[in-house]
């Protein structure tokens, strides 16, 4: 059995297919450029199921309700128009690491996606947990200053308004008084520039607090760190200052799939069992 996943993100449509070749295009960042590219990348691969990753939340018919980063989905039924297994990116990626990435042999895996967004998974005894309608783990959307920064949601204080690629220019603009972007801010940090290292650093404290509360409601065996952030920081890991019990023995570590782990954990899922996701 052939099966195709894809991962839609902000900029591009990634693809794999298990044990086969992968790859990502880029997209005119619309419904109709996004469904474009799904169609001929069918066509050409020809699989016998679908995996659909979508950074948003998703409920269990296969429609996207809410993305921040991606409105032009908002409302697309991918289900219908694909015939596919559709599911939250963060929750594929937590699945793709669960069955072949760094979270192999383990009971609890949490997986946190850093990249335009902030993006939650997580794995439990081998089954991907979505809640009740679809949209558990939203942790860029957990508030933890009230009275703080503009997210994308149109709320104030959530995590992603602190960690994310679209905060972290904010904050360096802010900063320097220089636009750029954030594959050259990641580049600037790595050369050690003051103000490089000075926003990623006050981020990533923020960051801290949102993976510390989570591993204190999940209690998983390891946090999975996945999307492009994740890599662009080298020392990310080393980076966070986790404040937990003793007893909270977590392991951090990032994707070994890297930055397609959620592609591959859409099309692990579509061929394993749609139903783990509970439709």
């Amino acid at each position: 059995m052939r099966t195709l996943g894809l991962d839609i993100g902000g900029t591009f449509v990634k693809w794999a297919e298990i044990e086969g070749e992968r790859g990502k295009i880029r997209t005119n960042r619309s419904a109709e450029g996004v469904i474009s590219v799904i169609r001929g990348l069918i066509e050409e691969k020809k699989p016998d199921r679908v995996g659909i990753a979508v950074a948003g939340l998703v409920d269990l018919e296969g429609r996207v309700r809410h993305s921040p980063n991606l409105r032009w989905m908002e409302g697309i039924n991918l289900r219908d128009e694909f015939d596919a297994v559709v599911l939250n990116d963060a929750t594929a990626a937590a699945y793709g690491e669960y069955r072949a990435g760094a979270g192999r042999g383990r009971k609890v895996v949490l997986t946190v996606t850093l990249g335009t967004g902030i993006g939650g998974g997580l794995v439990i005894s081998g089954m991907p947990f979505v809640g009740a309608s679809g949209v558990a783990l939203e942790p860029g959307h957990m508030i933890i200053n009230p009275n703080g920064k503009p997210c994308n949601c149109g709320r104030r204080g959530c995590l992603e308004a602190y960690f994310s690629s679209y905060a972290i220019e904010r904050d360096y603009f802010e900063l320097k008084g220089e636009k750029a972007g954030i594959e050259e801010i990641t580049k600037r940090y790595r050369a050690g520039e003051r103000e490089a290292v000075e926003v990623i650093r006050a981020a990533t404290k923020y960051l801290s607090i949102g993976i510390s509360n989570l591993i204190m409601i999940v209690n998983p065996d390891i946090v999975v760190l996945a999307g492009g952030l994740a890599f662009d920081i080298p020392d990310l890991e080393d980076l966070l200052n986790l404040d937990l019990f003793g007893i909270q023995r977590t392991e951090i570590r990032k994707a070994e799939l890297g930055e397609y782990s959620g592609a591959l954990g859409a099309a692990f899922i579509a061929s394993d069992n749609p139903r783990l996701l509970g439709t």
